[in-house]
């Protein structure tokens, strides 16, 4: 979804304005207008919007392709044995 779509979903489904959001959830207008903009990726932020509109977070913001998945320490191990 692009930010468009994102603040419509809110308005129309949820009957949310982001301002109303953002003091629900104890953070500022300006940090829910960033995430939903993509600037900001904080899972706390991303959770409620989602929860707000009915949709997974993955459908709202899809994973981008190019990034890594960090390696945890046991796996990097288990790498540098073979």
């Amino acid at each position: 979804m692009n930010d468009l779509q994102i603040m419509g979903s809110l308005m129309v489904n949820a009957r949310l304005r982001v301002p109303e959001l953002a003091k629900r959830i104890g953070v500022s207008h300006q940090a829910v207008y960033s995430t939903i903009k993509g600037l900001n990726a904080s899972p706390r932020i991303r959770s409620a919007i989602a929860e707000a509109i009915g949709k997974p977070v993955e459908e709202i913001w899809p994973p981008d392709p190019g990034t890594k998945i960090p390696r945890s320490p046991s796996q990097k191990r288990k790498r540098m044995k073979k």
